[in-house]
């Protein structure tokens, strides 16, 4: 069997084989020779066909087969005709997940045709032999709800599992509207109120941090909020209705709601966010002491937690403007402010102060924080100007290394500087080894240097 790897982020390398189960792999939209660099789309093409087998887009033939054609070889398909096989969910979901493939059992199917048997229905247990009917061999056939490959039921664990991949992959590639149809449909034919409340809480995600549109997601985190069992998203949900009282400028009921789930201590990774962000809210109150103890607290709590680097961090600014002009505190505070109010102009406008003030206690803080503003606006030249702005003024900040390794990853996605990259990060690696990105800055260089030896090898190969 022939085979093929494509890169799929986050998942890493699947193999695809040319044939899945007898299904050519050309026809699934993957290639089957080359690389293909738009991975993206080709993993919500492949996902919307789990998801959705009956509405898949194969192209339809001139014959109106849908792709599917005769087949001359002896393990015919039921009557010749070759449709997606019924256990092609299973084989094509284990390419995206963790973990051995489920043993594949064929059942007998009229004659001495054989077909591959498909996930027992819910009445049955897994690995019960029972083979069930073999579907009609029509090319337009369509097997009953939940049973074959042209309609997986509503329900099935495969097809909500595949739909919330293809939902987070179409938003990936910032296809709002096709990533919330999915959510939607999920969340109208969810059986199970955990799948149920996922659909609606990925749907306030998209709605607050895509798409802005605030008052649609509190609306949808709310509903969360309120349904009966639903694990950890009820939380989660609840925690999202306080950043979103941040952004409306409530601050007493953010207050409020975090404080409420940090008495709840039922799940330690929640409790951190809701420490952290009441320290957050005590530096944008401008009670400076009260929030420096709060991130110091949070430290020592969570010594491994999620938020110990941007304690850390806040605390260092703290203590370095506390030697400064207190005006810079002040500003400090308000930048912050209006960074998790999602005011990006005050914000700009506020960082901006800082950074020309006479008084340069913070300035190297306010020129990274503007680099990376325009960094993701994808201004390059704009965030180059201040990171070299804080390697030439400040080359002792603490941040320097910081401007230092954006800088890098900024040329690493340009071809023609590729090679200045790799010495930013070896200098860096070399000088700064203990900060928190230098994990991240040996991968990459490992995976240059594995590219790097692939190409010799092809090269050498043909040759």
């Amino acid at each position: 069997v022939g085979k093929s790897s494509i890169g799929i982020p986050g998942l890493g390398h699947a193999i695809i084989p040319e044939r899945i189960g007898g299904l050519p792999g050309r026809l699934l939209g993957i290639p089957v020779h080359h690389r293909e660099p738009d991975v993206e789309s080709h993993q919500a093409w492949f996902l919307h066909f789990l998801a959705d087998p009956s509405d898949n887009p194969v192209p339809v033939d001139a014959d109106g087969s849908r792709g599917r054609k005769q087949v001359d070889h002896p393990d015919r398909i039921c009557g010749g005709v070759e449709p997606v096989p019924q256990n092609f969910e299973i084989q094509a979901f284990h390419l995206f997940t963790p973990g051995p493939m489920p043993q594949i059992r064929r059942w007998p199917c009229g004659d001495d045709h054989r077909r591959t048997s498909s996930p027992h229905p819910p009445s049955h247990r897994w690995g019960e032999e029972q083979p069930p009917p073999c579907p009609d061999s029509s090319p337009g056939a369509r097997s009953p709800a939940g049973t074959g490959p042209a309609g997986p039921a509503a329900s099935s664990p495969l097809s909500s599992a595949t739909s919330f991949y293809l939902g987070r992959s179409l938003r990936r590639q910032k296809n709002w509207d096709g990533a919330l149809a999915v959510f939607e449909k999920l969340n109208r034919e969810a059986v199970v109120e955990s799948d149920r409340a996922e659909a609606l809480y990925v749907s306030g995600e998209i709605m607050m941090d895509d798409l802005a549109r605030y008052d649609t997601a509190r609306i949808l985190f709310e509903t969360v909020s309120n349904i009966p069992r639903p694990g950890a998203w009820r939380l989660q949900a609840r925690f999202k209705l306080a950043l979103l009282d941040i952004i409306d400028g409530d601050m007493s009921g953010a207050r409020q709601r975090l404080e409420d789930l940090c008495r709840l201590r039922t799940n330690a990774d929640l409790t951190e966010q809701a420490g952290y962000y009441l320290a957050r809210l005590s530096l944008f109150e401008a009670l400076l002491d009260s929030a420096g103890s709060e991130f110091k607290r949070l430290i020592t709590r969570y010594p491994r937690g999620l938020y110990v680097n941007d304690a850390l961090q806040a605390m260092m600014v703290l203590q370095q403007g506390a030697e400064g002009d207190p005006e810079l505190l002040n500003l400090y505070a308000r930048a912050e402010y209006f960074r998790e109010r999602r005011l990006q102009d005050s914000l700009i406008q506020t960082l901006a102060l800082m950074a020309d003030h006479e008084d340069t206690t913070l300035a190297d803080v306010a020129l990274l924080d503007l680099g990376k503003i325009y960094l993701k606006l994808e201004d390059t030249l704009r965030s180059l100007e201040y990171f070299n702005a804080i390697g030439e003024r400040f080359p002792e900040s603490y941040f320097a290394p910081y401007a230092g390794k954006l800088k890098g990853d900024i040329y690493l996605s340009d071809p023609e500087k590729r090679i200045q990259a790799f010495a930013i990060y070896r200098s860096l690696l070399k000088n700064y080894g203990t900060y928190p990105f230098a994990a991240e800055l040996r991968k990459k260089l490992k995976e240059a240097a594995g590219e790097d030896k692939s190409k010799k090898t092809k090269a050498v190969s043909e040759a």
